[in-house]
């Protein structure tokens, strides 16, 4: 019998220490606009406005501090003009489209008002690029197949579901190979969500 109650009690604790311990992590979508180009001397590129979409799991630390880490696929690139002759009628605007899917991992400190912010580094892997000009699509040779950034922002949350984000994602690789600095392009991009935490 006494073992009975000792199984029992085993059993009932386990239980509530797995309960408080899944109930520091909680799980979110989100999604939004990412307005992207590249730092790209050669080309003085312009921002290029694609879709972000993704999920989300963060462990909070205490009221305050938490980790968050995210898998998010996001289309980044830039536009830039380029001319197909000496004529200026002949210039064209071109652009360079990145499929990324990016993996944040942030620090996040937030306040009792809802107001937070965070910071971390992110690893992006190209699934894919292409080149679009004159409704054509053209592959981008030499694409480095990995990027590296640091990511930053601030956000609101409404309430224990409801938040929204800004962030700025600051690149350190090339995105290609280059013959020297003016043709070394990075990606820069500042990004607007909003997520929903389950």
């Amino acid at each position: 019998m006494m073992n009975l109650k000792r199984l029992a009690a085993l059993v009932i604790g386990l239980g509530l220490g797995s309960t408080a311990l899944w109930a520091q992590w909680s799980f979110g979508v989100k999604g939004g606009l990412n307005a992207s180009k590249m730092k790209w001397e050669a080309m003085d590129p312009k921002f290029k406005v694609g879709a972000q979409v993704g999920g989300f799991a963060t462990y909070h630390l205490n009221e305050e501090w938490s980790l968050q880490t995210e898998l998010l696929y996001a289309l980044q690139g830039c536009r830039f003009e380029i001319w197909e002759s000496l004529d200026e009628k002949d210039k064209i605007t071109a652009k360079d489209n990145l499929h990324y899917l990016n993996i944040p991992i942030l620090a996040r400190f937030q306040f009792a008002s809802g107001l937070y912010f965070e910071l971390g580094p992110q690893v992006g892997f190209l699934l894919g690029e292409y080149q679009k000009y004159k409704d054509e699509r053209h592959r981008i040779e030499a694409t480095k197949p990995v990027d590296v950034a640091l990511a930053g922002g601030v956000g609101y949350a409404f309430n224990e579901h409801l938040e929204w984000n800004f962030r700025y994602v600051h690149g350190f690789l090339p995105t290609r190979k280059y013959l020297n600095d003016d043709f070394k392009s990075m990606n820069r991009s500042m990004q607007l969500s909003l997520g929903y935490r389950f």
